[in-house]
């Protein structure tokens, strides 16, 4: 990463199509002392953290306010920033050094099966797209069996419902089951 210096050969130019003039650092700090009291300057560093070159010149005092305020407002942000800088633990940490325990211990909720909740809904998500592949009054019976509202009812008053006999319903239940397992792919 370099730094250069950059002055209007022309001061009074006011940045209207300025002439430039290099200087190495030891001859800007030099100008600075001597001749650029009342001259301003800005420096562009953006990337600087990633090994960009940086450059400092010299602008109006109009530009200069304006990146003043722009380089102030990301300095207080950084900082900022800096006071809350994520820290990342492992869960493997061990916590109590005289229990051995670790965060996994403590924060584990083994109350739920995750494997198991994942598999239901894979298997649910599933179930539905099958059943859309089914006749309405197919779906509305096997709906009717196994996703009953809030009145449960048994296979005779559900049979009177399809206004059909107990074994009539039973069997039509079976076909609608098999051709399920055929949408889903099973034997």
């Amino acid at each position: 990463m370099a730094h250069y210096y950059y002055v209007w050969k022309d001061p009074t130019c006011g940045g209207i199509n300025p002439q430039w003039k290099q200087m190495s650092g030891r001859k800007f700090y030099d100008f600075l002392q001597n001749e650029g009291k009342d001259r301003y300057f800005i420096t562009i560093d953006d990337g600087a953290d990633q090994g960009m070159d940086v450059i400092t010149m010299e602008a109006t005092y109009e530009k200069y306010v304006e990146w003043h305020k722009e380089h102030q407002a990301a300095y207080r942000f950084r900082k900022q920033q800096e006071k809350y800088k994520p820290v990342f633990v492992s869960i493997d940490t061990v916590v109590d050094e005289q229990e051995d325990m670790t965060f996994h211990e403590i924060l584990a909720d083994e109350s739920v099966d995750i494997e198991a909740a994942v598999f239901d809904s894979i298997l649910k998500e599933r179930l539905y797209e099958a059943l859309g592949k089914l006749s309405p009054e197919e779906a509305r019976l096997i709906t009717a069996v196994y996703f009953p509202g809030p009145k449960k009812k048994n296979e005779r008053q559900l049979a009177e419902d399809f206004k059909m006999s107990k074994s009539s319903f039973n069997r039509e239940k079976q076909r609608i089951l098999k051709k399920l397992k055929k949408i889903l792919g099973q034997k």
